[in-house]
């Protein structure tokens, strides 16, 4: 057994994690991040057993951290206004 299959002994093989399948994008797109984030899954790895191209799982993953991103942004403005009362006090 080589370097690769040691490093990653215990996680689930793609099969496994695919397998999952549930209706719908987003569902699909969880299990993509799953697998490269919690498993060690490359972009390519998945890329290929799902049969898609590698750049269309990067737009996935890069999707998820926009999301977040978009949600801090609508949320932060609003919580981190302060008066010009509160900014003299600090």
């Amino acid at each position: 057994m080589g370097v690769e299959g040691q490093r990653f002994l215990g996680r689930p093989s793609r099969r496994k994690l695919f397998s999952e399948r549930r209706h719908g994008k987003a569902s699909r797109e969880r299990l993509i991040a799953r697998a490269i984030a919690n498993h060690g899954y490359s972009q390519m790895e998945v890329a290929s057993f799902l049969g898609l191209h590698y750049s269309t799982i990067s737009r996935i993953v890069a999707g998820g951290a926009e999301e977040k991103i978009k949600t801090l942004s609508q949320v932060t403005p609003a919580s981190l206004e302060l008066s010009k009362h509160e900014l003299g006090s600090v």
